[in-house]
């Protein structure tokens, strides 16, 4: 009877890793490309960031890749050095993909630049709590941090999402509370997959 579980919670796992990617391609696709076209008020903005910009998408990039690959437990297992690698590797892209959003919208004297400027803070927080929760070997709480670092990574996709349909318009309160709704859904998503195992399986000994 165990098998069964376990193949259903690697499929179920790969669905989420496809739906979470999906997402992602088509807010590169339709909205992230579009945003650099020089033609319009955000990608005159932009191309005159070039500098600032392009490290922080390059950084943003590879968290949002090398993430994944540390919830590897097969990856762990047969080559923690990598494992550990790729952490390095992750805390780095944030701590500079951070930094270079603080410099992006520095001076814009909005709301846009409160809510990035927050969005840093929690991604620089999240990140360094799963670093030294990593450093001092509590495990469980390093991947709790870690999933909640990685769902700030992730919410950077989400929250675009509304902004491929045409008709969309942030003020308006339905579109709100969208916005919303992607958010609670760009923390869950990522916590659902990492955790698929514990969620569809139980122990061996459930007194250990």
């Amino acid at each position: 009877m165990s098998m069964p579980t376990k193949t259903s919670g690697k499929l179920g796992k790969r669905a989420l890793w496809c739906v979470l990617g999906l997402m992602a391609l088509s807010v590169f696709i339709f909205v992230d490309l579009p945003l650099l076209n020089p033609a319009n008020k955000y990608g005159a903005f932009l191309a005159s960031k070039w500098r600032i910009l392009l490290p922080h998408m390059i950084c943003g990039i590879t968290a949002l890749l090398v993430g994944p690959l540390q919830f590897s437990t097969r990856l762990r297992q047969r080559n923690l050095s990598l494992h550990r690698v790729l952490g390095k590797i992750y805390v780095g892209a944030v701590l500079v993909g951070a930094l270079f959003g603080y410099a992006l919208v520095y001076g814009l004297s909005s709301p846009f630049e409160v809510s990035v400027d927050v969005l840093a803070t929690l991604w620089i927080i999240t990140t360094l709590a799963a670093f030294i929760t990593a450093r001092n070997h509590h495990i469980a709480q390093h991947r709790q941090w870690m999933t909640r670092s990685y769902s700030v990574t992730f919410f950077f996709v989400a929250d675009r999402i509304p902004f491929e349909f045409p008709s969309f318009h942030p003020s308006e309160a339905a579109n709100v509370c969208l916005i919303l709704t992607l958010c609670v859904v760009a923390i869950l998503l990522p916590d659902i997959a990492f955790t698929w195992s514990e969620l569809t399986s139980k122990r061996a000994d459930s007194r250990a």
